[in-house]
């Protein structure tokens, strides 16, 4: 019988130096006892790095899972290497479909294993504190993204969706930090920024007013499991409430330091900085 995998999906179950364990979720056409997945993610690759490479197979689970739905495995990474701006570490390979003992179909899969947070102290990848330097691009090629990290910087805010799905994988090698920019909530716009936040550059998405299209419940799609981030971005003070739940704003020094002078009646959210002008010390990074 033939059959083809319809999607693929990557979580990271657990992640601390010790051990790294991914679990790998897939739907195919036709689902019966003689169907299973296989294949094997190898790593860790890195750009900057000479790194040995390992495989490491995709493994079933010993039972089912509560809530896993659909065909399922996990990989297990001793040690892992993480993914990070100066070290972009990388593991690649294949989800394979099997049916009645044949191969059938495969997906290719690559995976950067990094943990990003954001609080009242700042970007923090890793553990590790991250001060953002990038730029605002509404285009960049493979010769261009390597200048810009030959020049410092490590993150790039993508001004359209196309442009987003242009950079991130370039970013996932090179080493970027990438928000993209999001202005609709059609059903085919949200479709494609599912499909785009799975990649260890991806770090969020930053919304467009009017704020009444952004509800919680879009929110929360957007931040899918708690891998991405979700800010605003301003260009004066706002008139009235922001959407609620959101990481972080983006806005010029000026309006930055506006909001640090009102905290005191409202607790202010991490600040990204556009543009030129002061420092804050409640930004963690600045768009060029």
């Amino acid at each position: 019988m033939s059959n083809r995998i319809l999607q693929v999906q990557v979580r990271e179950h657990s992640l601390d130096p010790a051990q790294a364990e991914l679990w790998i979720t897939a739907s195919a056409e036709h689902v019966t006892p003689a169907t299973e997945l296989r294949g094997s993610l190898a790593g860790p690759r890195c750009l900057y790095a000479a790194t040995v490479e390992i495989g490491y197979p995709l493994r079933p689970f010993m039972r089912r899972r509560e809530g896993m739905e659909g065909l399922s495995a996990r990989v297990v990474i001793p040690e892992p290497s993480l993914w990070e701006p100066q070290c972009p570490f990388v593991y690649q390979g294949t989800v394979e479909l099997w049916q009645d003992g044949a191969r059938c179909d495969q997906v290719p899969i690559r995976r950067g294993l990094r943990r990003v947070t954001l609080g009242r102290g700042g970007l923090r990848v890793n553990g590790r504190p991250l001060a953002l330097r990038g730029r605002s691009v509404d285009k960049c090629d493979e010769n261009q993204i390597a200048a810009l990290h030959r020049a410092g910087c490590n993150f790039l805010l993508a001004r359209s969706i196309e442009c987003l799905g242009e950079l991130l994988p370039l970013a996932n090698v090179h080493g970027f930090l990438i928000l993209g920019a999001l202005k609709e909530t059609e059903q085919a716009a949200l479709d494609r920024a599912d499909a785009l936040a799975d990649h260890p550059s991806f770090l969020g998405w930053l919304l467009k007013a009017p704020w009444a299209r952004w509800d919680a419940d879009v929110i929360a799609r957007l931040r899918g499991e708690g891998r991405a981030l979700v800010g605003v971005e301003l260009d004066e003070l706002p008139a009235g409430a922001l959407p609620s739940g959101v990481d972080f704003i983006a806005c010029p020094a000026g309006v930055a330091a506006q909001m640090v002078r009102g905290e005191e009646t409202s607790p202010l959210p991490p600040l990204l900085l556009l543009g030129d002008g002061p420092d804050s010390p409640a930004a963690f990074g600045r768009v060029e």
